[in-house]
């Protein structure tokens, strides 16, 4: 749909807009930059030219970037990126490929210089790996290269990628080789991860392997070859743990090789609780009904919390009248926002607020984050669920000011807002005080605290 700005502008002569851009120019440099590439558009050359410069000043740079600052230097790189795709790559294949090399090149020293915590501009150069797949795929379909010819190349990104700036090329490498090339590279990947296995005496050559392992994995993704993963686990390690096969059998799963994926999970008899959740989830997906309930029984017995009960009733909900006999003997076990939860989740609301009337001090101590996952768990509807929120509306508030977190007033002051009208709803406040005693309370504790009680005005 053709937006009002662009109805409005396409109203203007040409020699307005001539006007208006050229009062532009010279107000800041990257719109210079870009004014420079529109009137340069149909001239590879110049285009070229520019880009070029970009990506040289790029390079040259020395000062420091903080991490507010790294999310602008990450839209600078995608920027630079960008306009070579959409307007030099219709120019000229050959001149994309060397400029986006020429851009990826100058990730060792961005990165160096500065605080990449976001991950925006290790990203951004990820992102140019797949971008220059995509333009030297254009080269083999122009008749200007064959696949094969660009093995070496891969490798040699691969092998000088000390940034891991690199490591999106080959599991999108079926973007640019054949299953031929592919395989060819696999071949080689796997034959330097078997010398390295073989001579690895010392620090070193474990990194070797381990640096050609990730290699052999991401073209076995890339060719979506489950045999080859599993071979690439063997290799390395003979006799995997329930880490290493997690990986291998979610890739199982995705590509449906579920008879590899089967095969792992009755091999491996480890009774660890993320080992046998792992198992259930994986056994859901598969269709394999009939063993889960004794898996669920496994992980009730070795991990008997709230997360294993959640596990289970999902994975065997015709169970559930058995699961609920579980919980109720496991309540007392539970601290009381592990009961609350449990309580909730089994929508057994009575109990919650005879469970949290019994132990409001308690709950002013919980973590927030718990506080606001267990209101959550309150239907919005319903009056009878009224003096449950007031509890936890009350319990939050009462954390947060007696911490004095001031960034955070405005929440407080929701909460307080909320109470206020929960008030027209409860009818017994049953052993807590009443809201107008309970906000003389708050006033009598917190009354200097201004910037709170401000918002409330």
């Amino acid at each position: 749909m053709t937006s009002q700005l662009t109805t409005d502008l396409n109203k203007l002569n040409k020699g307005q807009l001539v006007d208006f851009i050229e009062s532009l120019y010279g107000l800041e440099k990257q719109m210079n930059n870009r004014i420079d590439m529109l009137v340069s558009s149909n001239d590879v050359k110049k285009l070229g030219g520019i880009i070029k410069k970009s990506i040289a000043s790029l390079k040259r740079k020395k000062a420091f970037v903080d991490y507010r600052d790294s999310f602008q230097l990450g839209q600078e790189i995608e920027h630079i990126s960008h306009e070579v795709m959409t307007k030099l790559l219709p120019l000229s294949t050959k001149l994309t490929l060397e400029l986006l090399e020429k851009l990826m090149a100058t990730g060792p020293n961005s990165l160096e210089r500065c605080d990449d915590s976001g991950g925006c501009v290790g990203g951004a150069y990820q992102d140019c790996a797949v971008l220059w797949l995509q333009a030297a795929k254009q080269s083999v379909n122009q008749g200007l290269s064959q696949s094969s010819d660009w093995i070496e190349k891969i490798k040699k990104l691969v092998a000088d990628d000390d940034y891991a700036l690199h490591e999106e090329l080959l599991p999108h490498v079926d973007i640019l080789l054949s299953q031929d090339d592919m395989r060819q590279l696999a071949f080689y990947y796997e034959t330097e991860l078997r010398r390295s296995v073989k001579d690895q005496d010392g620090t070193d050559m474990r990194w070797y392997s381990l640096k050609a392992r990730v290699n052999l994995d991401a073209i076995a993704h890339a060719l979506k070859d489950c045999e080859l993963l599993e071979r690439s686990l063997l290799v390395a390690s003979p006799k995997p743990n329930s880490m290493q096969l997690t990986s291998l059998i979610k890739s199982c799963i995705q590509q449906e090789d579920n008879e590899r994926a089967l095969k792992w999970l009755q091999k491996h008899d480890e009774k660890s609780p993320s080992w046998l959740s792992f198992k259930i989830e994986s056994y859901s997906k598969l269709g394999k009904g009939a063993e889960l309930f004794n898996l669920c029984e496994q992980l009730m017995q070795v991990q008997p919390n709230f997360e294993s009960f959640k596990t289970v009733v999902e994975a065997c909900p015709d169970q559930l009248e058995h699961w609920q006999q579980q919980a109720n003997e496991l309540i007392e076990k539970l601290d009381i926002a592990e009961q609350l939860e449990l309580l909730l989740s089994l929508q057994k609301f009575d109990q919650a607020l005879s469970l949290a009337l019994e132990n409001t001090h308690q709950l002013e101590q919980t973590f927030y984050s718990t506080l606001l996952y267990l209101l959550g768990l309150v239907p919005e509807d319903g009056e009878e669920h009224s003096l449950l929120k007031v509890i936890f509306y009350r319990s939050l508030l009462s954390d947060l000011l007696n911490r004095a977190y001031s960034k955070a007033y405005r929440y407080g002051a929701s909460y307080l807002k909320q109470l206020r009208k929960l008030d027209s709803l409860v009818e017994d406040y049953k052993s807590l005080a009443n809201h107008e005693a309970f906000e003389i309370q708050l006033r009598e504790k917190h009354g200097r605290k201004r910037s709170f009680w401000g918002l409330m005005d």
